[in-house]
């Protein structure tokens, strides 16, 4: 009898692909596979805790296997975050040049966009196609409807400068996807607040009242996304850097004004 179960667990460990051992009880490992094989070759699957019945042979196998080959190498994860962690520091240089189109401010953790072009007269984009959202002489309309964030500074400027909108990016872009402003995605106009924190001096101040890291600067009417007080929705903050001043004289929906964008902070 006991020739007779010895053959039928090699027959079973053959089909099965495994070596199993035989053991004497189950012993409650959940480690591993556990089954039951009678005389005749017929196997149970059990639980751990299972006992086999006296005709049968308890049996076991891993259930992890060896470890399987290296997969390949994944794609380039996006570009890390020149300010991620950033810690705000009085450290000198106060601003550094990312390379990249931007520039970051240590002792507030910002990044702001850095201009390019040559200041020159300014080009109204809501009536052409500015397709270089960069250049230090676009102008931009607020809000189209007179309140709500809907003006081209936001639907053409900022969907530009994060990548959601460029040139022939249409049904079938050409050029898809748009490239954002150092590979970040999450630019919006500055507050009120922050624009100050980038004035060279204190009112006044000559103009453009703005350190020359960032790049070309109009000396002029800058938006920001400050809205003035509730009883006025349809007012924004306005910086001049001109001279280092801020006013909320200015209908949203009616004027054209420069624009920069800023991402990050503390």
């Amino acid at each position: 009898m006991q020739i007779i179960r010895l053959v039928a667990l090699s027959v079973v460990s053959t089909s099965l692909s495994f070596l199993p051992s035989v053991a004497a009880a189950d012993g409650g490992d959940t480690t591993q596979i556990h089954a039951c094989v009678a005389a005749g070759g017929t196997t149970r699957i059990v639980s751990p805790t299972t006992s086999c019945r006296s005709n049968e042979t308890p049996v076991h196998w891993s259930i992890t296997g060896p470890q399987g080959p290296i997969g390949l190498t994944g794609p380039q994860g996006p570009k890390g975050d020149p300010g991620g962690g950033c810690v705000p520091t009085a450290q000198l240089p106060r601003f550094v040049d990312n390379l990249d189109g931007t520039i970051t401010d240590k002792t507030t953790c910002l990044t702001w966009e850095k201009k390019t072009g040559t200041v020159g007269a300014s080009v109204d984009c809501s009536a052409t196609t500015c397709s270089d959202p960069y250049n230090v002489n676009n102008v931009y309309l607020w809000s189209s409807t007179g309140t709500l964030p809907n003006g081209d500074a936001f639907l053409d400027f900022l969907a530009r400068v994060n990548g959601t909108l460029c040139d022939n990016a249409t049904t079938v872009p050409t050029n898809w996807p748009c490239p954002s402003l150092g590979g970040h995605t999450d630019w919006r106009l500055p507050t009120l607040a922050e624009f100050q924190t980038i004035f060279a001096a204190p009112f006044p101040c000559f103009s453009p009242c703005i350190d020359p890291i960032f790049g070309p600067t109009v000396g002029g009417v800058y938006w920001s996304s400050s809205t003035s007080l509730a009883l006025y929705p349809a007012v924004a903050w306005i910086v001049h850097f001109g001279q280092g001043g801020a006013d909320d004289c200015c209908f949203k929906s009616s004027n054209k004004f420069y624009v920069r964008a800023v991402r990050g902070g503390k």
